[in-house]
């Protein structure tokens, strides 16, 4: 079980963290 939870919360930091750059990317055109 233990392994599982560490693969899923491996691979939401790594979604999290694609979104996060995508929305950085985004935000200073919008602020334009």
């Amino acid at each position: 079980m233990k392994t599982l939870w560490h693969k899923i919360f491996q691979n939401l930091q790594a979604i999290l963290k694609r979104y996060i750059l995508e929305i950085l990317k985004i935000m200073p055109l919008k602020k334009k």
